[in-house]
């Protein structure tokens, strides 16, 4: 079986304690008095660092344990309180996570339709400028500008809002 360090100290007491009342007497200083040997130990106190009742027991009086074996269960309200706490936080952080790409999904989906629109008119405006383009083409290959416009008659040109007008009678023919 294990030793254990709890024995060990008792013993070492006792020791100790043996010592100082073999030396107390007459004044005389002798040496200190050095133990050699091993200790066994049938008993370990068991503590928890939180109260609670025991919820299970997984041992008897006299079972044999190794180190690690699962001994008692403890029921601690406060213990719970904490897991509860720490659950309801994860599942309301598991909540938002899922809300926020919810709304992501729903933003990318909104922003593609927005985009595809704006695409769509800037293709249709793209269009309008090709037929802009193909109609000034059109008219500047219709166009020829005369070198030289001759006077239809003999007289006096003058200037309206409207163009210029020639009148006859002015230069006497």
């Amino acid at each position: 079986m294990r030793k254990k360090p709890v024995c060990f100290l008792g013993v070492l007491v006792a020791c100790a304690s043996v010592a100082v009342v073999s030396n107390s007497g007459c004044g005389r200083h002798a040496d200190p008095m050095i133990v050699d040997g091993t200790i066994d130990c049938d008993e370990v106190n068991v503590s928890s660092k939180v109260p609670g009742r025991i919820k299970q027991l997984f041992v008897d009086e006299g079972t044999t344990v190794k180190p690690g074996d699962p001994i008692i269960v403890l029921e601690s309200q406060e213990i719970d309180s904490r897991v509860d706490a720490a659950t309801a936080a994860y599942e309301a952080s598991v909540m938002r996570v899922a809300q926020a790409e919810t709304a992501v999904k729903f933003q990318k989906a909104t922003f593609i339709d927005q985009l595809d629109q704006a695409k769509a008119q800037y293709d249709a405006r793209r269009e309008d400028i090709r037929q802009a383009e193909e109609g000034l083409n059109q008219a500047k290959a219709d166009y020829t500008p005369p070198s030289r416009f001759p006077s239809p008659l003999c007289g006096a040109a003058w200037h309206f809002r409207d163009g210029l007008k020639l009148n006859r009678n002015s230069l006497g023919q």
